[in-house]
């Protein structure tokens, strides 16, 4: 178990915290506002919107756990669900709790806006994606530039929220701090999995012999 692991928990889920209880005060009201004149209507920030879809999420998590099963890996496999899937309905619960609007836009989406459910998912499937297939093909290792090829991707995502005003600077912000400390857990949840898996068979093979 690595330590730099609980403290990225423990810091996704602080970010997450403060901006829960203080998204309506003249601090982050400041702070939406200038984002959002920053990028708003920026079409190739826009564009990237597409990677946060619930049914493109829910396809690619349906790919990927079967790549996890038929490679005989169910441990992959319940961790994508509980990534992917996992995540999806904490941001479901979360909206409901804080039921905050969203930006007030002529045709605007009727589901709630806190946290943003596409940079939830984005961040959530994108890391999923880059730990799974780096685990199960191991003679292609990721790189440091794919770790970072992968968090620009995901913020981009998140930001494409704000370019569309389909969410608030903050909504994403508290997206990325729920996301991250919920995938980071999982990640810990599965590597202690496999450390008792692998204890028990070498029990069993010293057993044996």
């Amino acid at each position: 178990m690595k330590t730099w692991q609980w403290c990225t928990v423990v810091a996704g889920l602080l970010l997450f915290t403060v901006i829960a209880f203080t998204y309506n005060t003249d601090m982050f009201q400041t702070i939406d506002a200038r984002a959002s004149q920053a990028i708003a209507g920026n079409g190739i920030i826009t564009a990237f919107h597409y990677l946060g879809e619930t049914i493109f999420v829910l396809v690619l998590a349906a790919v990927f756990i079967g790549i996890c099963i038929v490679k005989k890996r169910n441990d992959y496999a319940v961790f994508t669900f509980a990534t992917i899937i996992g995540g999806y309905i904490i941001n479901q619960v979360v909206k409901r709790i804080f039921e905050r609007p969203r930006p007030e836009i002529a045709d605007q989406l009727t589901s709630f806006s806190f946290p943003s459910g596409h940079t939830m998912a984005s961040l959530c499937w994108i890391l999923t994606a880059v730990y799974v297939l780096n685990a199960l093909y191991r003679q292609a290792r990721v790189h440091t530039t794919v770790w970072i090829g992968a968090t620009v991707l995901f913020m981009l995502v998140g930001m494409s929220r704000v370019a569309e005003s389909r969410h608030f600077f903050s909504d994403v912000l508290a997206g990325w701090g729920l996301a991250l400390a919920w995938f980071i857990f999982c990640v810990i949840v599965l590597q202690r999995w496999q450390q008792t898996k692998n204890k028990q068979s070498g029990h069993k093979k010293r057993h044996l012999v």
